[in-house]
């Protein structure tokens, strides 16, 4: 299993590098699409180095460009590159992907839709199902003003084999300057999930 989660891990950092070169253009929102298959895909395919095996780097806080974000108590930092980290659980069953943009948008209702497409196009995963996203919600922060989540969940074909991933999907938003950050909850089953969205609101809330 942990090797399976650090094979998630290296084809998930490596697919949202992606996003973090080419970030979505945002449009108004479609209704969320189920079952939408996507091509297998390797680290090699992806054009980046895999990142090594999680060890730590960090548990201060990670600066993400003018951004940072703090690991809950027992989640590590175990890949950075540029507005990019990977943060993995202490039971190396969970992890968080945060990418931080600049982009044109001023509503978070637009970024979200984007983000969603442009994950199942460059992710490894097969039968997708996204959740209906919650509202947009205005918060008091200097850093971003306003949030959008939505569940989802996907089949991932690895050396072990298919392992069925569960994540949250955050995008906060500064409308005034285009700032966005995208944050990625990921772990192999809904009770770990669950059981990892707290630490993933806190740490959320330390980039605010």
């Amino acid at each position: 299993m942990i090797a399976a989660i650090i094979t998630v891990v290296v084809l998930i950092a490596a697919a949202l590098t992606a996003l973090f070169v080419f970030p979505p253009k945002h449009s108004t929102p479609p209704s969320p699409e189920v079952n939408v298959p996507t091509p297998k895909a390797t680290p090699g395919s992806m054009g980046r180095r895999a990142p090594t095996a999680p060890t730590l780097v960090s548990t201060a806080a990670i600066s993400l460009d003018d951004v940072s974000i703090t690991p809950a108590p027992g989640w590590v930092l175990v890949d950075q590159e540029g507005k990019r980290g990977v943060i993995l659980g202490k039971d190396k069953k969970k992890f968080m992907e945060v990418i931080v943009v600049q982009s044109d948008a001023n509503d978070v209702a637009q970024v979200l839709p984007g983000w969603i497409r442009k994950s199942k196009s460059k992710l490894s995963l097969t039968s997708v199902e996204v959740e209906t996203a919650s509202k947009p919600e205005q918060l008091n922060s200097p850093h971003f003003q306003q949030k959008q989540s939505v569940r989802f969940s996907g089949d991932l074909s690895t050396q072990q084999g298919t392992l069925t991933v569960y994540g949250v999907l955050v995008v906060l938003l500064n409308p005034s300057t285009g700032e966005e950050a995208l944050i990625d909850l990921f772990t192999p089953g809904t009770d770990l999930r669950d059981a990892a969205w707290p630490d993933a609101e806190n740490m959320i809330s330390s980039m605010l």
